[in-house]
């Protein structure tokens, strides 16, 4: 279980890492074609959604282990 927590927590920071370098990048260009743009805005939805997958379940495993423990200590 812990190995795919770390997996987990790899995987999200390498997908923030890309969020972050894309806006940077887009940051950098003034003129760019409507199709660019687009092919922008689609992987940031994208990445965005992954970020989204990525999170809700270390939450919820959060969560389920508070549980677990304060029903280990009654």
């Amino acid at each position: 279980m812990k190995g795919l927590l770390v997996w987990r927590l790899v995987g999200l920071i390498a997908v923030i890492r890309r969020a972050l370098v894309l806006t940077a990048e887009l940051a950098q260009v003034h003129d760019i074609p409507d199709e660019v743009f687009r092919r922008f805005i689609m992987e940031l939805v994208v990445l965005t959604l992954m970020i989204v997958a990525l999170v809700v379940p270390l939450v919820l495993l959060r969560k389920r282990r508070g549980i677990v423990a304060a029903e280990r200590a009654t």
